[in-house]
């Protein structure tokens, strides 16, 4: 069922995609790129990382004043940096921020300020099955639950869930609470089930990361 379901929300991300006016993280198109390259990691599939790579540039055509994490410059940057840091990319951050980044730098240790994030049922849900799965064996009725709510769906149910998420608010494929965030999460799964490094994903899977170098 996980390969279906990360099949089956990639082709929804793909089909909205590039409609999407914020460049940011929680909002736009800098957090589905992210998404996108962790499924193209995964699935070894060249087609979704030339998807993710070009959404990943239109994120950069962002000319805003925007700082903060939903559709500014820190979300933007902290895409950059993971996607940096974990080899997806390789760029010079300072060279394509410029000014914005010396602005960043100067709330190292701050919490960047986020607003009009949605907290959905599916984001608490993703952000608390995280968490459980820190010590599985303890948490394991609760995790079982939780994980029904997301992958024990038929093809009809399946299919309603997405449109519902994508009709909420008009495009609804944020990172934070739509199909993005959900793709991520099956690929921390299926990512766990094939024993491969996970590490990368302690940073992803909380309501508010604090921006930081």
């Amino acid at each position: 069922m996980t390969a279906d379901l990360i099949s089956k929300i990639t082709d929804y991300i793909l089909l909205n995609a590039y409609s999407i006016n914020s460049s940011g993280f929680y909002h736009g198109k800098a957090g589905v790129s992210l998404a996108l390259f962790e499924v193209s990691r995964l699935l070894q599939d060249d087609y979704l990382e030339e998807h993710a790579f070009e959404l990943l540039q239109e994120s950069l055509l962002y000319k805003g004043e925007d700082l903060g994490f939903a559709d500014g410059y820190a979300g933007i940057s902290f895409v950059f940096h993971y996607l940096i840091d974990n080899k997806f990319i390789d760029a010079d951050i300072d060279e394509l921020f410029g000014e914005q980044e010396l602005e960043l730098q100067s709330f190292v240790g701050k919490m960047i300020s986020v607003t009009n994030i949605p907290t959905s049922t599916l984001s608490i849900c993703i952000d608390r099955l995280y968490l459980l799965g820190c010590e599985e064996e303890r948490n394991k009725e609760e995790i079982e639950q939780l994980e029904s709510f997301l992958f024990s769906l038929s093809e009809e149910e399946l299919e309603t869930k997405l449109l519902e998420i994508m009709s909420s608010n008009g495009i609804s494929i944020s990172y934070a609470d739509g199909l993005a965030r959900w793709l991520l999460y099956v690929v921390y799964i299926e990512s766990f089930k094939r024993a491969l490094d996970i590490s990368r994903f302690d940073n992803l899977f909380k309501l508010i990361p604090l921006w930081k170098r």
